[in-house]
């Protein structure tokens, strides 16, 4: 290269030399004027759509929040707690005639838990939205009152008015210990609900946002420690831990009573709620545990129960770990089966259960490591992929909707040794919020029958998956017996018959709470109606508007008769994710409005501004030079150069805009489609977009080189700045495109 750039500058000082060429050739100032405008109208180009933009996007933000923003800025807080209050008061002035006897100075307001954009992704914040938040205090032991108090988190949803139903509706999410206020309110914000009645959404005792609250982070700490220790010291390691260190915290650290979490006692805490907002009776919805929540209250207290929904129902007494393993292998074997009698899946994947027991085996016999990176840190933690790791993969994989749309696809994936979907699906559950394990294995192992082992009778997709449950069985007894909590004495071992009109919801592909679960509970129902949606997963209420439909027939009136029909709708069918939709896990954590991506166009924006702005100084200084008689002409070969470098770093440029256009481009129809937003792919159609960062590796040479020859040759520190400033940026460029993984994306 050294040779060829002392070649090229010879030849250009021997151009120089030669030809000696010196225009003195006079334009008019009209000209000089007609030049400048020509060269200034790209620059001004480029400025002028920017502020388009960002009046468009000022008109935007002005129709989403019509309120003229006030000169005085205040703290977000302090405009929280003046929504907070004026909503109390609101609810307090209605005339709340439909409410009986009440006790309010057992609730204690406080701002909503669930402001975080992770659970509350609205412009606006809870409390502006009208939610009222705060703790209701609870006995820590309702039989027995004097060993303590705990707290609650509540919040209500009320209508502005006097609601148009007297009854609430109050609602319970699953776990146990997972939140209702932290999924629940921003599902239900702006439905239909809206002005009908009082939507109570309460987290059961113990939950993140509870007072104590029983999550265990010293897992995740725990194992990260341990991932990093040599593997001839690995055999030494407790694979409990974590669970010990999270008993001890909760005990001795914080002085947790852990036998008074059990579901008997939730189930008085609900009841409680219902008492310090003196309301007369309610509707309940459950989903998953939460169902179990219904069934104890409507043994409990049935003359305060309206109506009850039961979304996806948990078998008393409770035992369904002992039946998990024929669950699993029927969830499993339906699913093929409804592939392969689906056209529109069949002629996609045609082999679907050989891929299935080909992975799993060669998972077995040689297990894949990957690393899974926390986005906010840099933590790593090193994770081996096993036959038994994908095989409870999948299963989980149907407590989703439209998981028959979705597993296909992540099953031929992974036989062609791509997981990417694993990988961030590990990645977003590891390193993101935790559920309070603590409370889950307090109900769990105080409440839940005596585990026995797989029956291995069962005609297993794979003779492995009777050894992987006995595995999991294993493991949940080892665990309650290091979770030590005695039998709780409360449990219901058989539902009393209830009259109450109760709806019982249930999803066909549902890998935890299955049909039967539901058709067992009818039983203790002779007023209740069992939904099962043929296409639905692990919870269905809201899957769609079918399912949305029923629900609110059945809280109008649920002693009469709805209309269920609309479940066999063809058209609710996902369409099945095709086997040439293709995963980029950078786009996977983006979204169009993302800073990260956004941001990415002020690079090449930067330097187009730079480019124009440097050219039209560059042509003026000539135009200004020819009409004094003082422009040197460049010889043919400096010219032939510096044409090569604007052409490279122009394609360069316009190269990249192409991609973040295109990215924008993937995102968006990736997002649209409910098939490609489930597996977290985009359409093989746009992969040509991928292509632009291997053919810029073509064109980074051209710039170097053309850069350096012209540097050398040039006298000013303002151009060699210019020169050195392109390479860096096409190689900083290139170099990023590289880290996130879109280099050679398309392969």
């Amino acid at each position: 290269m050294k040779n060829l750039l002392q070649t090229d500058e010879e030849q250009m000082d021997k151009g120089h030399k030669e030809e000696n060429i010196q225009v003195s050739t006079k334009r008019s100032w009209l000209a000089v004027l007609k030049r400048l405008l020509f060269e200034a109208l790209p620059f001004l180009f480029i400025p002028i759509l920017v502020l388009l933009g960002l009046y468009i996007w000022d008109n935007d933000q002005n129709k989403t929040d019509p309120d003229p923003i006030p000169d005085t800025v205040v703290p977000d807080t302090v405009v929280r707690q003046q929504a907070l209050e004026e909503n109390w008061e609101l609810f307090l002035s209605r005339d709340n005639t439909h409410i009986g006897n009440h006790a309010l100075e057992k609730f204690e307001l406080a701002l909503c838990p669930f402001s975080d954009p992770n659970t509350w992704d609205y412009d606006i914040s809870p409390e502006e939205a009208g939610m009222i938040c705060g703790y209701v205090t609870v006995p820590l032991f309702h039989e027995q009152p004097e060993k303590g108090n705990i707290w609650i988190p509540v919040a209500i949803w009320p209508t502005d008015e006097l609601p148009k139903y007297p009854d609430p509706l109050f609602v319970s999410q699953g776990g146990p210990g997972g939140s209702t206020l932290e999924m629940y309110p921003a599902m239900f914000y702006a439905s239909e609900f809206k002005g009908q009645r009082d939507i109570v959404f309460v987290d059961q005792r113990g939950t993140r946002c509870a007072k104590p609250a029983l999550p265990c982070p010293e897992g995740l700490e725990s194992w990260i420690e341990s991932s990093k220790i040599d593997s001839d010291e690995d055999e030494s390691t407790d694979e409990y831990a974590s669970l010990r260190a999270c008993r001890i915290w909760l005990t001795d650290y914080k002085d947790i009573d852990l036998a008074a979490f059990t579901t008997a006692q939730i189930a008085r805490d609900f009841e409680v709620v219902r008492q310090v907002f003196g309301y007369e009776k309610i509707n309940f919805y459950g989903v998953s545990y939460g169902t179990l929540i219904g069934q104890y209250l409507a043994a409990y207290y049935p003359e305060s129960l309206r109506s009850i929904i039961l979304d996806g129902v948990t078998p008393v007494p409770f035992d369904y770990l002992n039946r998990s393993d024929s669950i699993h292998n029927q969830i499993l074997t339906e699913f093929i089966n409804s592939c392969n009698n689906d056209l529109s899946c069949s002629d996609k994947y045609p082999d679907l259960e050989v891929q299935l027991k080909k992975t799993l085996t060669e998972l077995d016999q040689n297990p894949r490591e990957i690393t899974l990176h926390d986005p906010d840190s840099s933590d790593t933690i090193k994770y081996e992929i096993t036959g038994e790791e994908f095989y409870y993969f999948i299963i989980t994989r149907f407590l989703r909707d439209n998981s028959y749309a979705l597993l296909p696809y992540l099953i031929e994936q992974a036989e062609q040794n791509r997981f990417d979907y694993f990988i961030s699906d590990k990645e977003n559950g590891f390193f993101g919020n935790y559920g309070a394990n603590g409370l889950y294995f307090s109900v769990l192992c105080a409440e839940h029958e005596p585990l026995v082992d797989a029956d291995k009778n069962i005609p297993y997709i794979l003779p492995s998956m009777a050894e992987w449950e006995n595995t999991s069985q294993e493991d949940n007894r080892e665990e309650c017996a290091i979770w030590n909590v005695k039998h709780s004495l409360l449990s219901l071992e058989e539902m009393p018959i209830s009259d109450i009109p109760a709806l019982l919801l249930s999803g066909h592909f549902d890998p935890v709470t299955p049909p039967e679960y539901g058709e067992q509970a009818l039983e203790s129902f002779p007023n209740g109606k069992h939904v099962i949606d043929p296409i639905g997963a692990h919870g269905i209420a809201f899957s769609d508007e079918c399912t949305i439909s029923i629900v609110e027939s059945f809280l109008l009136e649920p002693s009469h008769n709805y209309d269920s029909d609309c479940l066999a709708d063809p058209e609710r069918r996902s369409e099945i994710v095709p086997p040439s939709a293709f995963m980029v896990p950078f786009l996977n954590r983006q979204d169009v409005s993302d800073p990260e991506l956004i941001g990415l166009f002020g690079f090449p924006l930067f330097m187009t501004l730079l480019m124009m702005v440097r050219g039209s100084l560059r042509d003026f200084r000539q135009t200004w030079k020819s009409a004094r008689g003082s422009f040197l002409e460049q010889t043919v070969i400096e010219n032939r150069f510096r044409l090569r470098f604007e052409l490279a770093t122009w394609a360069f440029t316009i190269g990249i805009f192409g991609l973040l256009l295109g990215l924008i481009v993937f995102i968006t129809q990736g997002h649209d489609t409910t098939a490609y937003l489930l597996a977290d792919a985009y359409p093989g159609g746009v992969r040509w977009v991928l292509f632009i960062p291997t053919l810029l590796l073509f064109v980074l040479p051209i710039v170097v080189l053309s850069s350096i020859k012209l540097w050398r040759h040039t006298k000013t520190v303002s151009g060699r700045f210019y020169f050195l400033i392109q390479i860096f940026y096409c190689l900083g460029m290139l170099l990023y495109l590289g880290y996130v993984g879109l280099l050679f994306a398309w392969i």
